[in-house]
């Protein structure tokens, strides 16, 4: 996702809202800027979020307990 994708998508929440966001860019891993340019739209598409969607529902419930 580009940033200004990001930040039009950020403008529908209220703004005093909390949110949880995560981000990765490219000076995280070893990549070449060509790499990671062909990378993150796949990864928008491909990976499987649901891992971090349930670690995530896990740490919720264990702060509510």
């Amino acid at each position: 996702m580009k940033v200004k994708d990001a930040i039009k998508a950020l403008k529908e929440f209220d703004q005093n809202e909390e949110i949880i966001i995560a981000t990765w860019h490219k000076d995280d891993f070893n990549v070449s800027q060509k790499d990671w340019d062909e990378i993150v739209p796949n990864a928008d598409s491909d990976l499987d979020w649901s891992e971090t969607y349930e670690e995530l529902t896990h740490y919720i419930e264990s702060f509510k307990d």
